[in-house]
């Protein structure tokens, strides 16, 4: 299963939905050698907040919001968890220990009101080895090595918030 949070911010986020489209509609093509695809690519859940998502699908169950224990229940059974690079949805993934493949909001296509996604992505990249598609071709890609992906940060989340803090307010 594939969980995908879109998040809840007031701004649309139509371009992950053109890549979850493209996903389903390629999904053969792109994945064939990958092992255990049809058990990733069984079910894919979206909680896609205020964008308004037009995935039709058999495979896809869309929500607009979801309470938080299904949120992280979604994000304890998926797969692949593939999530906007917000902060709060990137620290509630780690927890649980999974790694999210972050697809920063870019406000040049009025997704967000600045460049903060991009940039927490940026660091999250070089400090942890955090996978981040910046675009549809660096999404399947990632998805494909899912596997190789090892979560760098082994204690609770106050060593990553220790990290930010010192990163958006230096001392």
């Amino acid at each position: 299963m594939i969980f995908i949070s879109i998040g809840t911010e007031r701004f649309e986020f139509k371009r992950i939905c053109k890549y979850i489209n493209k996903l389903l509609q390629q999904e053969n093509e792109l994945f064939k050698d990958m092992p255990n695809k049809d058990k990733i690519f069984n079910k894919i859940i979206v909680q896609h907040g205020t964008t308004k998502c037009n995935i039709s699908h058999l495979k896809v169950e869309a929500h607009e919001f979801v309470p938080f224990n299904v949120f992280v229940k979604n994000i304890q059974d998926a797969n692949i968890v593939i999530m906007h690079a917000g902060v709060g949805s990137f620290l509630d993934t780690i927890t649980r220990g999974k790694i999210p493949i972050l697809v920063p909001r870019k406000p040049e296509l009025k997704e967000h009101l600045d460049d903060q996604q991009l940039q927490v992505s940026k660091v999250l990249q070089k400090a942890y080895n955090i996978p981040i598609a910046y675009s549809f071709e660096q999404l399947v890609e990632h998805i494909k090595n899912y596997d190789t992906y090892k979560l760098k940060i082994k204690s609770h989340k106050q060593p990553l918030i220790d990290f930010l803090d010192n990163w958006v307010c230096p001392k």
